[in-house]
């Protein structure tokens, strides 16, 4: 499995919970940090820092025999090098799309879905309510367990949602970004 944005608040996630269910997990982020975070604290196998190459070099030398499915958090360059490199039968599941904006259109390579018989998906957690309780139950015996820690970054302060927001677009922030504030 490969995930992108891998440090975010929903890429940390997914990188933990493939693995808690016996996945070989490969993450990408934006730093030096954040990649020993993947594999040191979140246990991922491997960790890419998407700025010491083209993407899709890095994913291959990372997989070299392909990947089967790709959690997309990004979009963009980081979503056509999955698209390169998944196996016959693979999966995209997107689930953000922050690369490129709103009105990037498809990537030049789409047409991979076709040729390797891949599926992409969207996801949203409110489409899948029904599965809460068990979401829930499991992943709540991860955290019991520290199988699963909860990551966030913690801005104090109403005055310092702008800060916040930009820390999460501009990868300034590790797992979910929280504005704590208190009342006088």
């Amino acid at each position: 499995m490969y995930v992108s944005g891998a440090a975010g608040g929903v890429g940390s996630c997914a990188v933990q919970f493939a693995k808690a269910r016996g996945a070989r997990v490969i993450g990408v982020a934006g730093s030096p940090a954040k990649v020993a975070l993947l594999t040191d604290v979140l246990g991922a196998d491997r960790a890419i820092n998407r700025h010491d190459g083209a993407a899709v070099d890095l994913l291959r030398d990372a997989a070299p025999e392909g990947i089967d499915l790709y959690y997309d958090n990004v979009g963009g360059e980081q979503l056509e090098a999955a698209l390169e490199v998944l196996n016959f039968g693979g999966r995209v599941v997107i689930c953000g799309a922050v690369a490129d904006g709103a009105n990037s259109g498809a990537p030049a390579n789409y047409r991979r879905l076709i040729y390797q018989e891949l599926t992409m998906r969207g996801f949203t957690v409110t489409a899948h309510e029904d599965l809460r309780d068990q979401f829930e139950s499991e992943v709540g015996g991860w955290l019991r367990s520290g199988r699963v820690r909860s990551l966030h970054t913690v801005f104090d302060g109403i005055d310092r949602v702008p800060e916040a927001f930009e820390s999460l677009l501009t990868g300034g922030s590790c797992g979910r970004v929280i504005v704590s504030v208190r009342s006088p």
